[in-house]
């Protein structure tokens, strides 16, 4: 199933989209339209995954209209389980998150342009959840 990317005017486009390689410009049949607009244009793609949806995206490039347009995006979805995909530099890192407010909580620290540094989410929401934090 195809994802979408989300420009900084939060526009949704598919992530194979004719008209979006045409205004960028790319007649290439292999160019790999995702990974250019999230690393140079601060594009957010968002993808089924499983039964989640994976969130790629670059740390401190992205506008808060494109956040938005991709939460709205991740909501219509409801997956059970978000892999945030976060780029920084020349590194990748990648967490998981099962609630939606956490997730929102940690890309607004990587659209202010904080280090990616994994943190154990994923067993710190799961142990809140046993001890009724």
């Amino acid at each position: 199933m195809p994802g979408i990317l989300i420009d900084d005017s939060g526009k949704q486009w598919a992530d194979d989209s004719p008209p979006l390689l045409h205004r960028l410009g790319c007649d290439a049949p292999d160019f790999d339209l995702a990974a250019y607009t999230v690393r140079n244009l601060g594009f957010i793609h968002v993808q089924p995954h499983g039964a989640g949806i994976r969130v790629t995206l670059r740390a401190g490039k992205f506008s808060a209209q494109t956040l938005i347009s991709a939460l709205y995006a991740i909501v219509d979805k409801s997956p059970r389980r978000i892999l945030l995909a976060a780029f920084s530099g020349e590194e990748w890192s990648y967490e998981m998150f099962t609630k939606l407010g956490s997730f929102a909580a940690r890309v607004e620290t990587l659209a202010a342009g904080e280090a990616v540094t994994a943190q154990r989410r994923l067993a710190m929401e799961n142990a809140a959840a046993r001890t009724g934090r």
